[in-house]
């Protein structure tokens, strides 16, 4: 059996990167062209992101969760519609930006009931969901 002294030794080392023929990184002008870099307000997700977006729905939320969320953000009239429509819509609705607030306030307040609901005291003053 090894001696346990042996594993807690400390280990220190030092990285020191040696660049030929380099002067030293100027930290202002990187900034300041970093600064100066044209980026997108918003990249637009790709089908890649409401595919994920819809299989996540899918498969962690019910038929009478996803009709709550589709009601709380009073897309439409949800009669006759499949749980695959559902999503699609809550999904669209949720990339627009105009919706941003709405989304936030929803996630928050659904976050807020999962928490009531695993509480042993206080699941029994949740109505449904």
């Amino acid at each position: 059996m090894a001696n346990q002294n042996e594993y807690n030794e400390n280990v220190n080392y030092v990285v020191d990167e040696m660049i030929d023929g380099a002067s030293d990184l100027d930290l202002y002008s990187f900034l300041t062209d970093f600064e100066k870099m044209d980026v997108p307000s918003r990249a637009e997700p790709s089908g890649d992101y409401f595919l994920a977006q819809m299989s996540e729905y899918d498969l962690n939320y019910t038929l009478k969760q996803v009709g709550m969320i589709y009601e709380y953000y009073n897309i439409g009239k949800i009669s006759k519609l499949k749980k695959a429509d559902i999503i699609q819509a809550i999904v669209v609705f949720e990339h627009d930006m105009e919706n941003y607030e709405v989304v936030m306030r929803r996630q928050q307040l659904w976050h807020y009931l999962e928490e009531l609901k695993s509480d042993k005291y206080m699941k029994r003053f949740v109505l449904s969901a």
